[in-house]
C-alpha cells in the first residue's frame, strides 16, 4: 500500500473531531471549529462568498458530503483529503497534497491541483464538467467521467479503471436533482459541449513562445520607428 494510502487510513480511523449535520460555512472561524472528518450523513456546505482555507492536521477525512460554492483551500504540508462520501465543487477547489477519490467527486467549477496527485480508487467516480487544472496525470482505477469538462494537465491515466463518455448535448452529472449519481439540487443545467485536454507548456515552450513574442514586438517597434523616420523625411 502506497504512503499516500496509509495517510488516508490514518485519517479515517484516527479523526475523532467531527462536522455537525448540515452546517453552512461563511468564515475560516466556523470551518477551524469543526474538526478533520465530515462522518456519514453529514452535509457541510461551503457557502459562496466563503474563501476557506484548511490547515487542520492530519487532513480531512469526507465520509459524508462536502458541496463547495465558494473557494476551498487545502494548505497542508504532510496530509491530504480521502473523499470517501461525496463532494460537489462548483466554486474553485485547491488541494497542494494527495486527493483520494474513494466515493464520488463531482466538479462542476474550478479545480486545482497542480502539485497534488489524484487517486480514483476501485469504487471511487470522478465526475469533470468543469476544469481540473493538474500536475501529475490522474490515476483511474475507478470511473472517469469527463469528456463534459475541461483537463489542463497531462490528462488520464487508465490504469483498471473505466472511462465514461456522456453524449454531446445530453444533460451531465454536475448535481442537479434528477440525473443519475446527483445529490443536491442545482438551477443551472449543464449539458455537455464536448472536452478539451490541453497539456502544460513545458520549460522549453515556454521560452519559445516569450522569445516569438518579443520578437513580434521588436518587430513592430523597429517598423513603426522606420515609418516615423521615413515621415520627417
Amino acid at each position: 500500500m502506497s504512503k499516500l494510502m496509509y495517510l488516508f487510513a490514518f485519517l479515517c480511523i484516527f479523526s475523532v473531531n467531527v462536522f455537525a449535520v448540515n452546517t453552512s460555512v461563511t468564515t475560516q472561524m466556523q470551518w477551524n471549529s469543526l474538526g478533520t472528518v465530515i462522518p456519514p450523513g453529514d452535509t457541510v456546505f461551503i457557502e459562496e462568498s466563503a474563501v476557506i482555507v484548511n490547515t487542520t492536521m492530519p487532513g480531512i477525512s469526507i465520509q459524508g458530503v462536502l458541496i463547495v460554492y465558494g473557494s476551498f483551500t487545502m494548505d497542508m504540508s504532510g496530509a491530504g483529503i480521502a473523499a470517501i462520501g461525496k463532494v460537489i465543487n462548483y466554486g474553485t477547489f485547491v488541494v497542494n497534497q494527495g486527493l483520494a477519490i474513494i466515493g464520488t467527486f463531482v466538479n462542476a467549477g474550478m479545480m486545482d491541483l497542480m502539485s497534488a496527485g489524484i487517486d480514483i480508487v476501485t469504487g471511487g467516480l470522478l465526475v469533470n464538467n468543469g476544469t481540473i487544472m493538474h500536475g501529475p496525470a490522474i490515476i483511474n482505477n475507478g470511473v472517469f467521467a469527463g469528456n463534459c469538462g475541461t483537463i489542463i494537465g497531462p490528462g488520464v491515466e487508465n490504469r483498471q479503471g473505466i472511462d465514461v463518455e456522456s453524449p454531446l448535448g445530453s444533460e451531465c452529472n454536475d448535481g442537479n436533482a434528477g440525473t443519475e449519481n446527483d445529490v443536491i439540487v442545482n438551477n443551472e443545467q449543464c449539458l455537455c459541449q464536448g472536452s478539451l485536454i490541453a497539456p502544460i507548456p513545458t520549460m522549453s515552450q515556454w521560452a519559445l513562445m516569450i522569445l516569438l513574442l518579443m520578437s513580434s514586438v521588436i518587430g513592430v517597434v523597429v517598423i513603426k520607428s522606420r515609418n516615423q523616420i521615413l515621415a520627417r523625411q
